[in-house]
């Protein structure tokens, strides 16, 4: 029988076609410069940037309220919140975030140079209030995180509650055995509540245009 396109070789043949084609647009489209923001622009980028990292240090990731079976009312309520919350307490936010950070880093570098030596002893003594002052810019940050906690939740059930508790003490190996059996217990959750989270948050706290990933080009390639 002679070969036609519909043959396997040629259909092979096709498909890795196919699939060099869109790879090299997908690069194409990494390397090309984007556009300048505007400073509108930048600024929504970066308000988002801080809600989603807030979200994270709060457990309230699209998975996570999904593990908590938020309907999609109740997500958006909890985002909205949080985003109200935000408005108010950016420029806290930040401050407690550098101070944190520096402190931080003023604490890491005496005691390298401690450990690193010869013995100076106005370092040593310097050692206990770098110690004080991070534990102090580290509590100050967890009280205002307690505070956007506070807002964004106000509508969450306790059994949400106890599972956002779970969720953080899962972060810091913290778990009781009875948050690991929470946990388990409600993991199914996630893929029976995700989609209708992720339109809360695509309503209430949409990606920015200009720091949307491009679709990966494997996604149009024919189905089998």
């Amino acid at each position: 029988m002679k070969p036609t396109l519909f043959h396997p070789p040629f259909r092979r043949a096709a498909v890795g076609v196919l699939l060099a084609a869109a790879v090299l647009a997908h690069a194409q489209a990494a390397a090309a410069p984007r556009p300048a923001m505007t400073e509108e622009q930048r600024a929504a980028a970066a308000v988002w940037g801080q809600i989603d990292g807030l979200r994270v240090d709060l457990a309230l990731t699209n998975r996570d309220l999904a593990r908590m079976a938020c309907t999609e009312s109740q997500a958006a309520g909890v985002l909205s919140a949080l985003k109200a919350w935000h408005a108010a307490n950016a420029t806290a936010l930040v401050q407690t975030a550098e101070t944190l950070r520096h402190a931080r880093r003023a604490l890491k570098t005496t005691q390298q140079r401690i450990h690193v030596g010869p013995r100076d002893e106005a370092l040593i003594a310097r050692l206990p209030r770098l110690e004080s002052d991070a534990a102090a810019a580290r509590d100050a940050r967890r009280r205002l995180l307690d505070s956007a906690a506070s807002a964004a939740c106000v509508g969450l059930s306790q059994e949400a509650r106890q599972i956002r508790e779970a969720l953080l003490a899962r972060k810091t190996r913290t778990l009781t055995e009875e948050q690991v059996a929470l946990l388990a217990n409600t993991r199914a959750r996630v893929a029976t509540h995700l989609e209708a989270v992720r339109r809360a948050s695509a309503s209430v706290l949409p990606v920015p245009a200009q720091i949307t990933e491009p679709p990966d080009p494997l996604t149009f390639l024919p189905q089998p």
